[in-house]
């Protein structure tokens, strides 16, 4: 598998390639529209979802509003330049797990992804305009407290920004590549569904949680090979056809 470029030129031309302006606009604007229309409504959703604009990472609600080019607490330098061209819509972690992907799609032709806490879908957006079918999953636990959410789960999907809704139940479909970002692995009911599939990505600052660990624990048998993704995230293989480093 290739490793992940440093060079900020081929990763801006990369994202470039294969995400133009007027799919990163659309998606822009329904995510605005979502965060205006609810503002006033339900302001504790309305924090969330700005501060996850911001491109910042963790549970603080008073984070720094959304700005181009800001990759937050935990910044990847190579990807502040990719980072303003889609327009903040994507922390860190996400353009690390992307990047990898266009950089090895030969190793994920024909697979089924899921964002596992995928709030409003927009990775899964990214994921589908690749060309892969992505199933977007998220219990909404961290908003469960605030009531209706308004839309939350199709909101991209009605505006045909997203290619499927987010699901509160496991997806009916067998997934080959799971993705957790920004979050721990932990749902009993999605596992339980779901426990075959050939690569994981996940959050290296969640790795280390009581959850994450028994999580992989249980994965033990099946895990062949580890590989670190620039400094935040890492790629699980659960298959033997991965050549190690």
């Amino acid at each position: 598998m290739q490793s992940i470029s440093k060079n900020k030129e081929f990763l801006n031309n990369l994202f470039k390639k294969h995400f133009d302006e007027d799919f990163i606009n659309k998606v822009s604007s329904a995510y605005d529209e979502y965060l205006n229309a609810y503002k006033s409504k339900h302001g504790e959703i309305h924090a969330w979802y700005s501060y996850n604009r911001s491109n910042n990472v963790g549970w603080d609600y008073n984070a720094v509003p959304r700005k181009p080019g800001n990759t937050g607490k935990y910044p990847i330098q190579e990807m502040s330049e990719v980072s303003a061209y889609l327009k903040g819509l994507l922390n860190t972690h996400n353009l690390a797990t992307l990047a990898f992907i266009m950089m090895n799609p030969e190793k994920f032709k024909g697979l089924t992804f899921c964002d596992f806490g995928a709030g409003m879908g927009v990775m899964g957006a990214f994921i589908s305009k690749l060309g892969y079918e992505c199933y977007n999953y998220d219990n909404f636990y961290h908003v469960s407290n605030m009531g209706d959410t308004v839309g939350l789960h199709k909101f991209l999907f009605d505006r045909g920004v997203s290619m499927k809704e987010v699901l509160s139940t496991p997806p009916p479909k067998k997934i080959d590549v799971l993705m957790v970002h920004g979050i721990y692995a932990e749902d009993s009911d999605f596992f339980d569904s779901n426990d075959n599939f050939k690569y994981l990505f996940l959050d290296k600052r969640y790795d280390t949680w009581p959850s994450s660990i028994e999580f992989l624990k249980k994965r033990a048998h099946a895990l062949c090979h580890k590989q670190n993704l620039l400094s935040h995230m890492a790629l699980y293989c659960l298959c033997d056809e991965v050549d190690n480093d």
